[in-house]
């Protein structure tokens, strides 16, 4: 069982926004090309922890970053 899951972006510049919002408010995360059977606009993408993907998400949401959480 994966305990990971990816926030999938439409842009570069919402994945580097997303990443100084994450860093910041502490969780685990990092930066991946999006992989080839997940269809992406953006070629990168941010592996979490599943456990966490809620409230990234939300803080994501409050800072108008549309994004989308894939559980593999």
């Amino acid at each position: 069982m994966d305990d990971n899951c990816l926030i999938l972006f439409k842009s570069v510049h919402d994945v580097i926004r997303s990443e100084k919002l994450i860093k910041s408010k502490g969780f685990s995360y990092q930066i991946i090309p999006v992989p080839s059977n997940i269809s992406s606009e953006c070629g990168m993408c941010i592996k979490i922890v599943k456990i966490d993907s809620f409230e990234i998400d939300n803080i994501l949401n409050i800072n108008n970053i549309n994004c989308n959480i894939y559980n593999k």
